[in-house]
């Protein structure tokens, strides 16, 4: 088993590749968010302003994530995701926490920069080769910086 670090490294790479694709309409986004869906760890627990939201199944967070990038998509935001930094702090052998530093670029706009904090857990027997996956994270600066821009964006429901 390689480092926690760089096992947490590796899947921040596979996971800003995946969700970059979203931002190309050749790709259908069913399986975009199909792979996206590999990522999170059975239990996975999403925290953002006060609500709480868990994946109990991959059919759950395949339906999330289609629903979130939908709304984005039909508010204009797009789904131009690009990972500008991150940074991992080990917990343990088996677990770290990761600070990804995401811009949004919508058509026509200024970038939005935001982080959204990510609990990592190494997990053999997962899809795709990954190494392990998110067991949680903390959406609270993306969607702060985001409602700041937009505040329709909690409110809107996919089209």
């Amino acid at each position: 088993m390689a480092n926690i670090t760089t096992a947490a490294q590796s899947t921040v790479a596979a996971y800003a590749a995946t969700l970059a694709k979203a931002a190309d309409p050749a790709i259908p986004l069913a399986k975009v968010v199909s792979s996206l869906a590999e990522f999170y760890l059975p239990g996975f627990t999403a925290f953002t302003l006060g609500n709480i939201f868990s994946f109990t199944d991959d059919d759950i967070a395949r339906k999330s994530m289609h629903s979130e990038l939908t709304r984005f998509q039909s508010l204009g935001l797009g789904n131009d995701f690009r990972l500008a930094n991150s940074r991992i702090e080990p917990v343990s052998d088996t677990s770290a926490i990761c600070w990804l530093d995401w811009t949004l670029s919508p058509a026509g706009e200024a970038p939005w920069k935001f982080t959204i904090v990510f609990g990592f857990r190494v997990a053999e027997g997962r899809p795709s080769g990954l190494v392990g996956g998110w067991e949680w994270i903390n959406a609270d600066h993306e969607f702060t910086q985001i409602l700041a821009r937009d505040p329709k964006v909690m409110s809107a429901q996919p089209q």
